[in-house]
Order: structure tokens, then sequence, then C-alpha cells
């Protein structure tokens, strides 16, 4: 009994390990089941217990059982053939130099058959031809699908107790999918991991790691840093469109120039390790697509533009994600209409991707106001009049309707006071206090609206203001 547990922790350590393999960014590492010297069409690094053992080409027949095999056997048997051909054609070269016309009997044999050697001659010419097409079909498919055309083996140490391969070839991405059914309001959302092996080794692994990331990485500690307050322009963010306020500071008082940043919270839910279970990889560098997540969501649909920034109206999509992507990248398709390269964002605890331009609504913008005037009574303060008008044509023969989102500035400063905000030509709107304006406008086939936007600015006689 005591022999018979020796035995299996001896061997336990042997029998327990699958084949394994980790797909980093910059590269893979293969942990096989088996003692197979072969280590693919490329040249890879492989080790044993962590020692690296030599790697050679091979040129004779490949029994491995590998995809790019048949391949690199027929374009080896093809190569043998071209070469056979190639030494006929230079033996009836030197058949034909090494003739000689002694007698007149000699010259009438050589003319019986010249016919024969010429046809001789161009069909192994239109053979080898035939088959250096083949050869370099074949070539062409090594040369795609592996780093090398030839196979590469590893001199393996009689006895050992790990064996790893290190090599490149394995490329993987994942793809965000939207699917929306504008019937239901319903969406499907998917991520999908793709792969492809030119690796020029055949995997059939029982436990596949994808890792979103490289293999090697520096890490290095924070160090602090003091958080200055400078004078300057203020940033915009790219989806408030908010116009920021500030002057030059006036006589024994300091302007402060504040900036917001709205701050986004993702959550994930893994590290961007994905593990798939009981993989066949063939090395032939197609495509194998994986489905990871598929959820139905609910949809909001709208029609939107941002005037101060873009007169295009877009459409939007928003939804709650309901797994961790790894880039904001998405593939929408909706209805018969499909978008690559659609960019999505968090805003207001959703997420929103523009999908799409709607060509049936014109929008302009323009600027209505812009004066100067001196108030208070020692003529201490100046006030600037100023605003924007937009209009929306419905160009199209279907009623539409659209959100608008423009601004008014905003002032940090004390000294700095924006008044008398005046929306004209809609009824509700929404103002907030980082002066994002919204409103709907509902727009009839051939229609035409027109909505002014107007606001005084109040500032210290000796400030200097930009916006």
């Amino acid at each position: 009994m005591k022999r018979f547990v020796f035995f299996v922790l001896l061997f336990f350590p042997l029998l327990v390990f699958p084949s394994e393999l980790r797909v980093f960014k910059d590269g893979c590492v293969y942990y096989p089941d088996n003692k197979n010297p072969f280590v693919g069409f490329n040249r890879a690094d492989v080790f044993c217990d962590g020692v690296k053992v030599r790697v050679f080409p091979f040129n004779g027949v490949l029994n491995e059982k590998c995809y790019l095999k048949d391949f690199y056997n027929r374009a080896l048997s093809l190569s043998g053939k071209i070469e056979v051909l190639n030494k006929e054609k230079s033996f009836l070269n030197n058949v034909e130099r090494g003739l000689k016309f002694g007698s007149y009997q000699d010259t009438v044999s050589a003319f019986k058959n010249a016919r024969y050697f010429a046809k001789t001659y161009f069909e192994i010419e239109k053979k080898i031809k035939e088959l250096s097409l083949k050869l370099k079909r074949l070539n062409g498919i090594l040369s795609s699908c592996a780093v090398s055309k030839h196979p590469f083996f590893a001199s393996l140490p009689a006895s050992f107790n790990s064996y790893r391969i290190e090599f490149k070839g394995i490329d993987f991405k994942t793809e965000n999918l939207f699917y929306y059914d504008a019937n239901s309001k319903k969406g499907r959302v998917l991520k999908d991991l793709v792969m492809v092996n030119r690796s020029g080794i055949d995997l059939k692994c029982d436990s596949v790691y994808l890792m979103n990331f490289s293999s090697r990485r520096s890490f290095y500690p924070y160090q602090f840093a003091p958080w200055e307050i400078t004078e300057g322009k203020a940033y915009e963010e790219e989806y408030s469109s908010s116009r920021m306020l500030s002057a030059a500071p006036p006589m024994k008082k300091k302007a402060i120039n504040k900036l917001s940043r709205e701050k986004i919270s993702i959550s994930q839910i893994d590290s961007r390790v994905y593990l798939l279970q009981n993989v066949m990889l063939p090395s032939d560098g197609k495509e194998k697509r994986f489905k990871l997540f598929s959820s139905i969501v609910s949809v909001s649909s709208r029609l939107v533009v941002y005037p101060r920034r873009d007169t295009t109206v877009y459409r939007e999509y928003s939804f709650n994600l309901p797994f961790e992507i790894d880039s904001d990248q998405w593939k929408v398709y909706s209805g018969k209409e499909v978008y690559d390269n659609v960019q999505g964002a968090f805003r207001d605890k959703k997420y929103r991707i523009f999908a799409g331009v709607d060509y049936s609504i014109r929008v302009d913008r323009k600027d209505i106001v812009n004066f100067e005037k001196k108030e208070g009574f020692f003529k201490t303060k100046k006030t600037l009049k100023d605003g924007y008008e937009i209009v929306l044509r419905n160009i199209g023969k279907k009623n539409k309707e659209v959100s608008v989102i423009d601004a008014i500035p905003i002032s940090t400063n004390a000294d700095i006071r924006v008044r008398d905000v005046k929306v004209t030509g809609v009824q509700k709107y929404r103002l907030s206090k980082k002066g994002k304006l919204e409103f709907k406008v509902d727009l009839k086939p051939g229609q035409i609206k027109r909505i002014k936007v107007v606001f005084v600015i109040e500032y210290p006689e000796d400030a200097e203001i930009y916006y």
C-alpha cells in the first residue's frame, strides 16, 4: 500500500497538468501535455525546467500532426519534382550541345529527332511552370499562416519536469456589437472574442487564458506633487459644451479659474482575463470567433444636435451596459444600416453611442447681439449683452423631434456675473448650473423653427473677459 501511495505521489504531478496556453498582447506561452519536440513553423524559444534548449530547422517530410503539415509536405514534394524536371531539361540541353554531325546520316538522324526533342523540352518547361505556380501558392499559405515556411524542432532533454514554448503568432481582440430593433425599442449587446492563429502550431488545449495586456509590464510608485492653481483659458468638456468665463485680475484682486471635470465611474467585472476551455485552434490564419457575453437591453433612441460644436443631427442610443468592455469601439446594426468604428461613452449614468446622421434636419447657429456698455453710479462696471439664434429646418417628409443641447457662459469668479438669461422660441427648456441648455423641438415636414438665446455678462471695468 505504501508503495502504491509513493507511486501515485511520484507520478501525480506529471498526470494532473493539462495542456495550457497563455496569450498576451506581446506573445504566447504554451505548456503542452506531451513530450513532442515539434515546435511549429516558427523560431520559438523552448524552455525545459527554466533552461532554454536548442531549436533547429527540419527539412525532411513532416509526420507530426499539424494543420500546415500537408501544405509543407506537398510543397516539399513539388520542389523535388521541379528539381527532377530541371535536371531533365539540363540533360536535353547537354545532348543538344553535344551533337556532332560527322556524316550525312548523322544530320538526317538529328533532323528526324528534332521534333521529338523540341516537344519534350516544351512539355518539361510547361510542367515546371505549372508546378512552380502550385508551389508559389503553397508557400504563400505557409507564409501567411506561420512565421517560417520550415518546421522547427527542439532538442529536449531525456528527462524533464516542466516544458513550455514561448512564441508569437496568435492574435486576439474583443469586439463590441450592438443590434437595435426600432419596433420593440430593444437592443442586443454582445461582446465577441476573435482569435487568429498564425503561429504555425495546431493547438488543442484544455485551457486557454487570454490576457488583454502585455506579458511584461513596469509599475512605478507615484511621487507627490502639489496641486497648483494657474491662470489660463478654461478647458471645455466634449459633451457638456459649457463655456467658462475668466477675467484679467483687477487691481489688488486675483481672479481664480476653477476647472470642473465630470467624474466617470466604470465598474470592472474582471481584470481583462478570459478563460477558454477545450479549444481547438488550427494554425490556418483564419478568424475564430467566440461569444463572451450577450444580453437584451432597453434602449432609448433620439435625434440630438450640439449646435455650438457641430450642426449635424445624430441618432443617439443610450442603455445600461450589462458587462465590462475592453474598449469603447462598437459595430452597430440598426435596421439595414451598419456603422463601424462607433465611439461610446458613459454620460449621465447611461452608456451612449452615436450611430447614424439624419440629413433631413438642417441646423444653423449664428450670433445675434454683441454690444457693451458701462453701468453703475461711478461707471465701475461693464455689461455685455450677447446671444445667438438656432434655426432648425425639416426638409424631409416625416415629423421629427430633435433634442438640442447648447450652452450659456458661466462664471467661477465672484466679480463676474451672468444674468438675464432669456430663451424664446420654445416653451420648455432646462438650464443647469454648468450652463448646459437643453430643449426639444418638434418639426413637421417643411417646418422651420427659430430659437433665440440672450444673456447679459456683468464684470469689473478694469477686467478683460474671454469666453
